[in-house]
């Protein structure tokens, strides 16, 4: 990671090079039942001589069952190790986030789905907290063989011990065209 400017917290540039090592394994039960988990290690090393180096541990869980050709459920875990962000404090961001989506194959031109997800993060070097959970859905309609009209509806809510309260709704339509 490389900074333009120094950070307004810190008063010198956080750059840093993360080095990730991380195994897994993964699990199928004919085509209905997949899960997926891993673990590992994150060092994330600063150029700044006056920032030490973060060790954390990583998990990733995911687990996705179809019961039938026209229905798929997932739901997983993950931890995150990146940059503060632009209003973020400290000098990294470690996040904890939660997933669950259903999609649904109504016919051969109408697919549904909806997600629901959770986040949380901490900053290291900072007493800031973030939190937040996602709401969402969205079809894809199949004109023809060649072209499908995508449309989703996103809201998200976030609270930061520094910003306070945010919320934010996104409306999404496209156009898929294929060979």
């Amino acid at each position: 990671d490389v900074f333009d400017v120094p950070s307004t917290t810190l008063g010198f540039k956080p750059d840093a090079t993360t080095t990730t090592l991380e195994g897994g394994v993964t699990g199928r039960w004919n085509s209905t039942l997949e899960a997926t988990v891993s673990t590992g290690v994150s060092l994330r090393r600063f150029d700044a001589a006056g920032l030490d180096a973060i060790t954390t541990q990583l998990y990733d869980a995911q687990l996705s069952f179809t019961p039938d050709p026209t229905l798929r459920m997932t739901a997983g875990f993950t931890t995150t190790v990146a940059p503060p962000g632009p209003n973020g404090s400290g000098s990294t961001r470690i996040g904890y986030g939660a997933h669950a989506e259903v999609a649904y194959t109504a016919n051969s031109w109408l697919a549904l789905r909806a997600l629901a997800n959770w986040s949380g993060a901490r900053f290291v070097g900072s007493s800031e907290t973030e939190k937040g959970y996602g709401l969402g859905a969205g079809a894809d309609y199949k004109v023809n063989a060649h072209t499908a009209v995508t449309a989703d509806y996103n809201f998200d809510s976030s609270d930061s011990s520094s910003n306070g309260l945010q919320d934010a709704h996104q409306v999404t339509v496209g156009v898929k065209l294929s060979r």
